[in-house]
């Protein structure tokens, strides 16, 4: 679990049998959807095969986030998983 206004980076790999490059987006169940747009010309460069995206969810709960990649080309996978925020704890004196 990570406490709700922390920043949290989450990392995901991928690999694509043709050498595509891949296009990710994730959707972390609050605020922004991180994305990138499918270029015009799909290369075969083997990049972004790993992604990295940082996000602070801000209330406590359960968040399903949902990672998609593409090769642009038809190729897709999907990954589904739940993330646990709770409430940043506070220390009266």
């Amino acid at each position: 679990y990570i406490y709700a206004g922390q920043a949290a980076t989450l990392q995901f790999n991928a690999k694509d049998e043709d050498k595509d490059d891949l296009t990710w987006i994730v959707y972390p169940g609050e605020g922004p959807v991180s994305s990138f747009a499918c270029p015009e010309i799909v290369s075969q460069n083997s990049r972004n095969w790993s992604y990295s995206y940082l996000h602070t969810w801000s209330k406590a709960g359960m968040y399903k986030v949902v990672v998609d990649v593409t090769d642009c080309k038809g190729g897709t996978a999907s990954q589904t998983f739940d993330v646990e925020v709770k409430d940043m704890m506070t220390i009266n004196s």
